[in-house]
C-alpha cells in the first residue's frame, strides 16, 4: 500500500496535473482524485494546492512525499534482500551505462568471472542517476559511472577522470582546415563559446550523466542553442553528429576507438585548456549481503580502469 501511495502522490507532483498523472498511472482521473481525497481525509491535511494550475504540493505534501520516498526505498531494499535468500545460486548485479559496459565489462569480468564460477552475474544498464537509486534500493550491488555522491547511505570510490570534448561536424567549419590534420579527441581545438551558438544540441534525458555535463557548460557560458535532439545512447549521438545533425558533449576518446571510420567527418573541440574532465565513481551500499564480492569487484575495477586509462579517458 505504501508503494501505491508514493507512486500516486509522486505522479501528481511531477505531472502537476491530475489528468496527466492518471494517464501515467493507467487509471481514470476520477479514481485518482477519489484516492487522494481519501488519503487527505485520513491524514487530516491537504497534500496539494488544487485551486490554481499547475497543481502543486502544499508544505505538508512536500513533507509527506519526502517521508514516503524513504519508506518506499526501504521497502524496495527489503524485498530485494529477502529475494536473495530464495536464490538457489548466488547473484551479483552490476550497473553501468551501455557505452561503459561495452568498453569496461569485458576486461573486468574477464578476470572476475573465473574467480567465481559459482556466481550468477547480472548486468543492468541505465542512466547514472537511475543507477544510484538502484544501488540504494538494493536492486543492484554496485554501479559505475559519472555518479553524483548524493546518497548518504552509499559508499563511493573514484576512478580515472573522463575528458569531455565537444564533438561537431567538420562541415560546420569550427576548426580551421590547417588544424584538422592535428585535431583529435586527445588534441581538441580550442574555440570560443560563441561558436556553439544556435546549433542543434544532441543530448540524452536528464537522468544521464552527459545531460548534466552539457547543461553545466551551456549554463556557464550562457550558450543558446536552436533546438535539441534527444537520444539517450551516446554512440547514436556520435554517429548523428557525423551525419551533420548537431553537436554533442562526449568522451570522444572512447567513441573514437569504436568508430575510427568517422574521424574524417568530425571535429573535436574544447572551450577550456586543459579540457573539462568529470570524475568517475563506483557506488555501493555498505552492509550488503554481497559485501565480500563488492569489495573485491571495486578493487579490481579501479585497477583495471587505471591500466586502461592511465591518464584518464
Amino acid at each position: 500500500m505504501s508503494s501505491e501511495r508514493y507512486e500516486y502522490v509522486m505522479a501528481i507532483a511531477e505531472e502537476q496535473n491530475f489528468t496527466r498523472a492518471a494517464k501515467r498511472l493507467y487509471i481514470s482521473q476520477p479514481s485518482l482524485t477519489q484516492y487522494i481525497n481519501r488519503l487527505e481525509a485520513e491524514l487530516g491535511v491537504r497534500l496539494f494546492n488544487r485551486t490554481s494550475s499547475p497543481v502543486t504540493l502544499t508544505p505538508a505534501g512536500t513533507f509527506y512525499l519526502n517521508s514516503m520516498r524513504k519508506i518506499y526505498v526501504a521497502e524496495q531494499r527489503l524485498c530485494n534482500e529477502i529475494k536473495s535468500f530464495q536464490e538457489t545460486q548466488r547473484v551479483f548485479t552490476i550497473g553501468m551505462s551501455t557505452l561503459r559496459a561495452n568498453m569496461w565489462l569485458p576486461p573486468i569480468l574477464g578476470e572476475f568471472c573465473p574467480r567465481h564460477p559459482e556466481l550468477s552475474i547480472h548486468c543492468k544498464q541505465a542512466g547514472d542517476t537511475t543507477l544510484e537509486e538502484m544501488v540504494q534500493q538494493g536492486k543492484i550491488d554496485v554501479a559505475l559511472g559519472a555518479l553524483n555522491p548524493g546518497f548518504a547511505d552509499l559508499k563511493y570510490r573514484s576512478f580515472p577522470k573522463e575528458t569531455l570534448q565537444w564533438v561537431v561536424p567538420r562541415s560546420y567549419g569550427l576548426v580551421p582546415e590547417e588544424e584538422l590534420k592535428h585535431n583529435s579527441p586527445r588534441n581538441p581545438y580550442l574555440i570560443s563559446p560563441q561558436m556553439l551558438e544556435n546549433k542543434t544540441m544532441l543530448v540524452p534525458e536528464p537522468e544521464y550523466g552527459f545531460y548534466s555535463a552539457a547543461k553545466k557548460v551551456l549554463d556557464m557560458y550562457k550558450i543558446r542553442y536552436s533546438k535539441t535532439l534527444i537520444c539517450n545512447n551516446p554512440e547514436t549521438n556520435y554517429q548523428l553528429v557525423a551525419k551533420g545533425l548537431g553537436i554533442t558533449v562526449s568522451t570522444a576518446i572512447v567513441l573514437d576507438s569504436i568508430y575510427p571510420q568517422l574521424r574524417d567527418k568530425l571535429a573535436f573541440c574544447t572551450l577550456t585548456d586543459p579540457p573539462v574532465c568529470r570524475e568517475g565513481m563506483i557506488a555501493w551500499r555498505e552492509g550488503s549481503t554481497n559485501s565480500d564480492l563488492i569489495d573485491e569487484f571495486v578493487e579490481l575495477s579501479v585497477r583495471t580502469l587505471n591500466e586502461l586509462y592511465p591518464q584518464g579517458t
